[in-house]
């Protein structure tokens, strides 16, 4: 594939400022379940993870920048911008008839209705001691922290099946978050000045 050369300086007008912009990440949060958490809904339930949560704090692990809050699982960001969300859930089996169990994420935009962005299942066999790990992730554009949210969900293929790991001093259950830059919207505001497309491609 052969490389097209833009000219910046004749094809754009005007004047793009750099005071305003931080590079690198500056804003990486991490929390987690800490204690067994059963699944006690009827087949095929979502099931919230609504309490026992903290933020991590066991030596030698670390955060940048502003931290989330979360009231009853539900997560608030600090800063508008692009966010990185990953969900991990580690499964202990509690039933034998269990044949799959996982979960995710869902989010909202106007802090009342909930969609799924990202969820993940795995297969559990019929033995003893089975264990299942998920992971998932969704990148969400947080353009209002009053009303985009997120929160964490759980679901199995029958009830009682299995146990959400916790603890209080190693991840088992957890989620983490890391802002890698502004929103589109904050990034037009940012600008000091109005740039000029010139539309004359035999410019460039």
């Amino acid at each position: 594939m052969s490389l097209v050369k833009l000219n910046i300086a004749r094809g754009v007008t005007g004047t793009l400022p750099t005071s305003n912009y931080t590079s690198g990440i500056t804003m990486a949060d991490q929390w987690r379940l800490t204690s067994d958490k059963d699944y006690g809904s009827s087949a095929n339930a979502i099931e919230f993870y609504t309490a026992n949560l903290e933020r991590i704090d066991t030596s030698g692990q670390g955060t940048i920048g502003n931290a989330m809050t979360q009231s009853s699982g539900v997560f608030t960001f600090p800063l508008t911008g692009i966010y990185k969300v990953d969900c991990h859930l580690s499964f202990a089996r509690n039933n034998h008839l269990i044949q799959y169990a996982g979960g995710g994420i869902q989010a909202t935009v106007n802090n009342s209705a909930y969609n799924i962005m990202s969820f993940g299942y795995d297969n559990m066999p019929d033995s003893a001691d089975t264990s299942a790990d998920v992971t998932c992730t969704t990148l969400i554009d947080v353009t209002d922290t009053a009303n985009v949210k997120v929160k964490f969900y759980a679901i199995a293929s029958d009830a009682s099946a299995f146990s959400s790991r916790g603890s209080s001093s190693q991840n088992s259950t957890h989620f983490t978050f890391i802002r890698l830059g502004d929103t589109w919207l904050i990034l037009v505001a940012k600008m000091d000045s109005v740039i000029v497309v010139d539309n004359d491609y035999s410019k460039c």
